[in-house]
């Protein structure tokens, strides 16, 4: 017998519900599983153009490296329960393993070679939308990274059957994932 969310049992003195495991579950929204951290280099150049063509002594051009870290995890509101109280097993359903946060450290930048030209100003958007750029990269990176995001949803099963294996009302249940 699977119950819902009106649902509850009595088992020795206490009442299980989804709720009551959504209590335990849900201390936070979201659970960051494991974090992706980066260094990597690039070069970013900017010049004017006449026809499709790069005009001589327009270019600045800048070579630096820098670090970040992609946060994985998941929304815990949008995972779903089943207990099944006769069985004393707790069905758990994830949703897909996604980005949370993707941090560059800005004082991690160094700039190994820099070419500035005077008939070309590089202003902040265009360094906005580097930084844009590069993020969105290294999201693409961590995302392509399958043993990575395996590792990420290894982590999410292990802290929430932490979670309930650790709770009193909870402890006697068999985490299932689906």
């Amino acid at each position: 017998v699977i119950t819902t969310a009106d649902e509850t049992i009595v088992k020795d003195n206490y009442m299980l519900t989804i709720s009551t495991v959504e209590k335990i579950i849900k201390p936070a929204s979201d659970l960051i599983t494991s974090k992706y951290n980066y260094k990597d280099a690039d070069t970013y150049e900017n010049y004017k153009q006449f026809f499709g063509n790069k005009i001589p002594f327009t270019t600045d051009k800048v070579v630096f490296t820098y670090k970040g870290i992609v946060s994985v995890g998941i929304d815990l509101s949008e995972v779903k329960y089943d207990i099944n109280n006769k069985n004393e097993t707790i069905s758990i359903k994830l949703p897909e393993i996604e980005i949370k946060s993707n941090e560059i450290d800005d004082s991690s930048f160094e700039y190994p070679f820099e070419s500035d030209s005077v008939f070309n100003t590089t202003g902040m958007s265009d360094f906005t939308e580097l930084l844009a750029t590069l993020k969105e990269k290294k999201e693409e990176e961590a995302k392509s990274d399958t043993e990575f995001m395996d590792t990420a949803r290894q982590n999410t099963e292990t802290v929430l059957e932490d979670f309930l294996t650790a709770s009193d009302v909870t402890k006697d249940y068999t985490i299932i994932f689906e």
